[in-house]
């Protein structure tokens, strides 16, 4: 509750709201009556911040009978309403500045629109997004979790009686001007219906989603984020220590320090058990004198690494020819660069999938918001890598081919 901005105060009952209480929503609208099961249930009334008020019965949080009345006083009525003139559709700018010229015409009260992202909303201080059911500014940035009590909320209230004079903005900007799901809009009409994606805006907002960013010591009881991403991290480094190691057309003693060796006393980088230098710059020397007996594995580990090496042994004394860099050989290792990223990517997907299990794990006692919102945030910390995985693989695939 804390995580999304809300606060409750009042009687609790195995740990949900339960009897009378006073639950604040992020938006500051507030709830004073009675719960059930941790839902508005029985008579209660929502206090909205500019004063305004919904007074309703209640059943498992939707509000099934209510009367709304304005900041002033003033009681909303379904029939017999006359602070609602249908005959002038304008809105409240058009009425202040006038008609657009013919061909121009406004589509809201903000002229020009914004543009809204594919299937979201526009709450006046950024964007719904119903599939996440967050709240993100136009830039972007999270905002709050919306509330689905107050969701249900706006179907009954005044949607239904309001809807055909969604162009009267005058009475909507004098009288409707209660936020429901953001604060400080009341310079815009507060209109109860949603405001669909042009075909030229979906074509601009193509690509655009809402982004997360959930801080980390909020969520530690669920999972630690700042691990999460550290181990996404970690595979991205993983993968550039490849390439710099595996896939260098720049031949150096240092190209072969990476090369693990297996012995019978275990595993040991190629550079511990002999000296490595270059003999011409066609030829690299390895002198296994100081551990002869490992001068078998050494030419083995050699052979089998990625390098399209073929080491010859004299003695104690490996010699390695440096492979001409032709276009094919170029090619071979743009290849193994690409093998090298989709490794990469599984390695990450199953850092991501652990951690969305683990989440998955503790839904006990955590709001399914909550949850859906740090799986949310897992998943943009995995597509961050994913993307700088694709960077490294375009750039070395350059370097590589020229």
């Amino acid at each position: 509750m804390e995580l999304m901005g809300s606060k409750y105060k009042g009687d609790a009952k195995n740990g949900r709201m339960h009897g009378k209480g006073e639950y604040t929503f992020p938006t500051e609208t507030k709830y004073v009556g009675e719960m059930k099961d941790g839902m508005f249930h029985g008579k209660g009334v929502l206090h909205f911040p500019n004063g305004s008020k919904y007074e309703a019965t209640w059943e498992n949080g939707r509000a099934q009978q209510g009367s709304f009345t304005f900041a002033d006083g003033l009681p909303y009525q379904e029939k017999d309403w006359d602070y609602c003139n249908g005959y002038d559709r304008r809105f409240y700018t058009e009425r202040c500045n006038g008609l657009r010229p013919a061909g121009e015409s406004q589509l809201t009260d903000l002229h020009p629109p914004r543009v809204i992202p594919d299937g979201c909303y526009d709450c006046g201080d950024g964007f719904y997004d119903p599939n996440t059911r967050v709240v993100t500014s136009y830039t972007g940035r999270f905002l709050r979790n919306a509330v689905m009590a107050v969701n249900h909320l706006l179907r009954p209230l005044l949607c239904q009686s309001l809807v055909r004079q969604v162009r009267s903005p005058l009475v909507a900007t004098s009288r409707l001007s209660a936020p429901l799901l953001c604060p400080d809009t009341t310079r815009y009409p507060a209109a109860c219906t949603r405001l669909y994606a042009t075909k030229k805006s979906k074509a601009k907002a193509k690509g655009q989603s809402a982004k997360v960013n959930i801080n980390s010591a909020l969520v530690e009881d669920i999972i630690n984020l700042d691990e999460v991403k550290g181990d996404m991290t970690a595979v991205l480094n993983a993968l550039k220590d490849d390439f710099t190691r595996n896939l260098s057309i720049r031949t150096s003693p240092g190209a072969l320090d990476h090369i693990v060796v297996t012995t019978q006393d275990g595993k040991f980088p190629l550079n511990q058990l002999g000296q490595i230098s270059m003999k011409s710059p066609q030829l690299i020397m390895v002198n296994m004198s100081s551990f002869p007996e490992a001068t078998e594995a050494a030419s083995r580990a050699l052979r089998e690494s990625s390098m399209n090496l073929n080491p010859e042994v004299d003695g104690t004394i490996i010699k390695v020819p440096v492979p001409k860099v032709t276009r094919e050989h170029r090619e071979n290792l743009a290849k193994l660069a690409k093998q090298f990223s989709n490794k990469a990517k599984d390695s990450l997907r199953r850092v991501r999938s652990n951690s969305i299990a683990e989440v998955k794990k503790m839904k006990e006692g955590h709001s399914e918001d909550i949850i859906r919102l740090v799986e949310k945030q897992i998943q943009q910390l995995s597509d961050n890598i994913a993307v700088d995985i694709d960077k490294q693989l375009a750039a070395k695939t350059k370097e590589l081919l020229g």
